[in-house]
This record gives structure tokens, C-alpha cells and sequence, in this order.
């Protein structure tokens, strides 16, 4: 189904003085606005992030009881686990509690569960094995706000639990015993910025615990951004509020960063240090170290960014590619499964998958790539025969929530978590069918046709003469891009196609080059489209198309260039699919 070009109404009257009083051209005026930043200190605070503008750590409910709860352990010698999860931010979270503690002089152990061997939270056989090891005080990274029976298993051991999450509480705000519960989508919580990701959370903790313990130290206070930023975009944060300022301020310390376990991750990935982006994070970065929780054992990924040898960080980055090309693999042999598994259920609002055959750490993938595809949310779900329990992984889309659809299902459910854009749960495999019908009759009630109906909303045309490398980097003045402050949709009419080919050596390539010239005989445009292959006979040589795209810049060999990243074309005589934004 072709998809509808959402056009915007036109610049508001008023964007043009916003943009003289702050000091911006007019179509960064024109975005802004459009985002809300309507005033001209609040537009300033927008493209200039203050580190001084972050929120007090002690809002954040039961802060000050964590952090006395963490003085007593670290003054008092006892044995700290921390206790992670298996993704991105639970890795990061962990590897940022665990400095703290070490520079802290504590006795501290990291931990994050293995996938296969362990499932995910806190269990209760983890805290019964590490009670008898010996430790008193277990502090949780991104998890733990659902893990009932671990808590009170902790309680009968005599061990005490902080709970340090950014994930949904269970229906009707119930919350573990714990010593505390430092999460700020509690219910009753009046932290400002609700959105931190599970790093965030462990960084406004460790913020406090330094303060605490009389450490004045600017040095603290971005040493650790580099985790925050790569966790918030790994886990899909919206890059707005508190988390803007962390990211932007946390690129560049990745940029500059002194971890030889993050040093060799960047290396291994290809990337140029002084130049990573969101999208590195999100393409490069992010995939290697969910690949090895993945593939193998998170515990990889936790020690490539604890470890302070160069050569086993090299060896410890080596091994996440290894298990990022292995991944690779599998995820695409499993989507032309799921495929041709979808055409049986092409009336389904919500689409629900499942087979023996599906390794578990990747159905979230693939529940992504066709989430995005076919413009509906999908859960897969991977069966293990011999215990008869399926793990599931759901993505949504723009505008439904699918935890809530999840949570309403969940007298089906063994387990279930997660947020708005994405949640996880375990299922006996019998309940599978009974759940497609329950989400079914849960989307016809909130799924509306409009948020199914494939889109893309396009926030200001643009004539193809003023695509110029000026206005690159006006637009990359709005960066850290990512969910909440996505990357600016252009749009432009009758660009004619010079050269098309497939990029990569690989026959079998899905992403897309071209040579782009805007009319009459004006200046050349390169143009990449990722998956793109197959829309190439709407783009033959001397074709005219519009266009709808994102606009980078593209440095090679020190020359910078405007570059177009094309989100979708068609003819430029044909008929179009636009509706005008209300």
C-alpha cells in the first residue's frame, strides 16, 4: 500500500519572528515552532542543552532511602550485588553502577542474567544462590519493578533490595517490598521527566551518592554520560526533556571517551570517533551488544565495558561482532519465516506469531522489521517444545501503546513488561491462539484505522536548489535526533534521476545509491536509500521523482556534502497520496 504524505499546513506566521529573535534561519524557525519551542528561551534551551538544567536526583521517589540504604553498605564494607538485564541499558546501567561503587572503594559484584539460563529480572533463584555467597544488598539495574517473588525471597534471606527501573509498574501501581523502589513512573512520583531509561535512573542515583558522601566533582558529573547516551538511545527514549541534555552531552563524551571496552566497541563497528551519532548508536553500536545477550551470554558485553585491558577489550569487541554477523543471519533466515507466516493473517489488527523454530533473542527484531513494514504492531513469540513456554517480543507503532494492550491480556500471560513501544512476555504455548484473539478484540476497541493506514509526515517542502550543505547544518543544530525529536521529512518535487546502483558488492543488496540533479540542468545531489531496492524501477536513469527525505551531511576524505537519505519516492507525474496536517 502506498503511503500517504502527511504535508504540513504551511510555516506558522509567527515562526518567522521566533526564528529573528533567536537567531535562526526561517525553516529552523518553521521546525521549531512546529515542536512546541514557540518561545525564544525556550527554542536557545532547545540547541544549546545545559547540563546546569538537569533535575534534582533526590525527586525521584524513595531516592533518599536508596542512597542512605547504599552509604551504610559502602561505609560498613558488605557485599553489593548488582543485579542487571540482558539489553543495551541493562548492560550500561549495571557497568555504571558497578564503576561508581568500585570508585566508591565498595565490594561490589556486577551480574546480568544470562537469557537462556536465567530469563529475565530478578528471580528468585538468583537471590537465594547469592544470599548464600554472601551478600546483603542487592541493587537492580533496569528491572525488578514486577519481580514480586524475588522480593519477598530477599525479605525471608535477609537481604536488603533497591530497585533502581524505568519499566511500567504491574496494574494498579503495586510495587516489590523493597528498601526502595527508585522509579519514576511510580505511581504518585512527581520527578519531572518521567522518561529516563534504566541508565538514567542509575545516573541520577550515583549522582546522588556521590553528593552524598561529600564527592564535588564536575568530572563525576560527565564521566559517565557516554553509558547514559548510548542506553537512552538504545532503548528507544524520547530524545526530549532531561534526556536531550544527557544525549547531547553524552555524545560527546563518547566521542572523547577513555573506556578501552567502549574504545574498542567503536573501533570494531567502523566508526570514526569524532563523528558518532544517534544513528551509530542505534545501527552500529547498540545491535553488537544486544547481539551477545542475544547469541550468547550479556556477561560479555558487561565485562567488554568494565574491563580496563586494551587487548581484552579488542578481543571481548571481536567477539561481539562475531555474534552481531552471527545474528544477522538467523534474524533474516527467521523474518522470511514470519513473512510467509503473515499472509495468514492479513485482517489481524495486531499481528501474532509464533514457532518452535525461532530463536528468542531475535523475535524482537524481527517483530520490529515488521512492525515497521507492514504498519501494524506484531508480537513474536519463540516456543521452547520440551518446556512448552513461549517468549514473546511485541512492537508497536506510532501512537498504541502496546504494553497496555499486553497488560489487558494478561490473565493469559506467565509474565509480561515492558512500555509503550515495545513490551516482552512468557506464555504457555496452548494460550497462544487464545491471546491472538484477545489482542484482536483489544485492538478493535483501541486500534484506530488511522494509526494502521501507512504514513509519513513531512515537515516542510523544499526546493531542490536550497538542498544545500548550509542547510545540513542548520538542521543538524536540532540534533541528537531519535524518538520524540525524530530527524526533519523534507520534501521536494521533480528531481530527475542520473545514476542508480545497488550499494555493497552483494548481488542480493536491499539499500539503494543515486545521483539526483534538481531541474533544469541544476546542481547534482548524491542520495542513499537503506531498503530501498526494491522501489528501483520507480527510480531508472532519467526518470523525474518527488522525493521525501531526510538531509545529512556526508564527509568523505574531508570534503562535506549534502546528502539525501530518501524515506520514500514516486513518480514525479504520478498521482499522489498526500493529505494536508490538521
Amino acid at each position: 500500500m502506498p503511503r500517504n504524505w502527511l504535508l504540513p499546513r504551511g510555516a506558522h506566521p509567527e515562526a518567522a519572528e521566533l526564528a529573528r529573535q533567536a537567531g535562526v534561519s526561517p525553516l529552523l524557525g518553521q521546525l521549531l515552532w512546529a515542536r512546541g519551542l514557540t518561545d525564544p528561551v525556550a527554542a536557545q534551551r532547545f540547541l544549546e542543552p545545559r547540563l546546569e538544567d538537569l533535575h534534582d536526583p533526590c525527586l525521584l521517589p524513595d531516592l533518599d532511602q536508596a542512597v542512605e540504604r547504599l552509604v551504610q553498605a559502602v561505609q560498613g564494607g558488605e557485599r553489593i550485588l548488582v543485579h542487571g538485564d540482558y539489553d543495551v541499558d541493562g548492560v550500561c546501567s549495571t557497568a555504571l553502577l558497578t564503576r561508581v561503587l568500585r570508585v566508591l572503594k565498595a565490594d561490589v559484584e556486577p551480574f546480568v542474567p544470562d537469557r537462556k539460563v536465567h530469563g529475565y529480572d530478578l528471580r528468585v533463584e538468583t537471590v537465594h544462590r547469592k544470599a548464600a555467597e554472601g551478600i546483603r544488598l542487592i541493587l537492580t539495574a533496569d528491572c525488578g519493578t514486577v519481580a514480586f517473588d524475588a522480593a519477598e525471597a530477599a525479605r525471608e534471606r535477609g537481604v536488603d533490595l533497591i530497585i533502581t527501573d524505568h519499566h511500567e509498574p504491574s496494574s494498579g501501581g503495586k510495587l516489590p517490598a523493597a528498601v526502595a523502589v527508585v522509579n519514576p513512573h511510580r505511581a504518585g512520583s512527581t520527578y519531572p521527566y518521567p522518561h529516563l531509561a534504566g541508565t538514567g535512573v542509575a545516573y541520577k542515583l550515583a549522582t546522588a551518592l556521590v553528593q552524598r558522601l561529600g564527592i564535588q566533582s564536575h568530572a563525576f558529573r560527565t564521566h559517565f554520560l557516554d553509558l547514559v547516551a548510548l542506553a537512552t538511545c538504545a532503548d528507544c527514549m524520547p530524545l526530549l526533556g532531561e534526556n536531550r541534555i544527557l544525549v547531547y552531552h553524552g555524545l560527546d563524551v563518547l566521542r572523547k571517551t577513555n573506556k578501552v571496552g567502549l574504545k574498542a566497541l567503536i573501533q570494531a563497528a567502523g566508526l570514526a570517533t569524532d563523528r558518532i551519532t544517534t544513528t551509530d548508536i542505534g545501527f552500529k553500536l547498540a545491535p553488537r551488544i544486544n547481539a551477545i545477550g542475544r547469541m550468547d551470554a550479556a556477561a560479555h558485553a558487561l565485562k567488554l565495558l568494565l574491563t580496563t585491558d586494551a587487548g581484552e577489550a579488542d578481543e571481548l569487541a571481536e567477539q561481539l561482532n562475531d555474534a552481531n554477523q552471527e545474528r544477522q543471519k538467523e534474524q533474516q533466515r527467521m523474518q522470511e519465516s514470519a513473512v510467509r507466516m503473515a499472509e495468514e493473517y492479513l485482517e489481524d489488527r495486531i499481528l501474532v506469531l509464533s514457532s518452535p523454530r525461532w530463536h528468542p533473542g531475535i523475535v524482537g527484531l524481527v517483530a520490529g522489521r515488521l512492525a515497521e513494514s507492514n504498519g501494524q504492531p506484531a508480537a513474536l513469540i519463540a516456543v521452547d517444545e520440551e518446556t512448552g513456554i513461549g517468549k514473546g517480543s511485541c512492537r508497536s507503532i506510532p501512537g498504541y501503546n502496546i504494553f497496555a494492550a499486553l497488560d489487558a491480556c494478561r490473565p493469559l500471560l506467565l509474565r509480561c513488561g515492558g512500555h509503550a513501544a515495545a513490551a516482552g512476555f512468557d506464555i504457555q504455548a496452548e494460550n497462544v491462539p487464545a491471546l491472538r484473539r484477545a489482542l484482536q478484540e483489544h485492538a478493535q476497541k483501541t486500534l484506530s484505522d488511522a494509526l494502521l493506514r501507512p504514513s509519513l509526515e513531512v515537515d516542510a517542502a523544499v526546493a531542490p536548489h536550497e538542498l544545500t550543505l548550509a542547510l545540513a547544518k542548520d538542521l543538524a543544530r536540532l540534533e541528537p535526533f531519535g524518538t520524540g525529536n525524530r530527524e526533519p521529512v523534507l520534501m521536494s518535487r521533480g528531481l530527475r534521476v542520473l545514476d542508480q546502483q545497488r550499494i555493497g558488492k552483494a548481488a542480493t543488496s536491499e539499500h539503494m545509491r543515486l545521483k539526483l540533479q534538481s531541474p533544469p540542468a541544476g546542481s547534482l545531489l548524491g542520495a542513499v536509500y537503506w531498503r530501498g531496492w526494491r522501489r528501483a524501477p520507480e527510480c531508472l536513469p532519467q526518470q523525474m521523482i518527488d522525493a521525501c527525505f531526510t538531509l545529512e551531511i556526508n564527509t568523505y576524505q574531508n570534503v562535506s556534502r549534502p546528502q539525501l537519505v530518501l524515506k520514500d519516492v514516486r513518480p514525479a507525474e504520478g498521482s499522489r497520496e498526500e493529505t494536508v496536517r490538521q
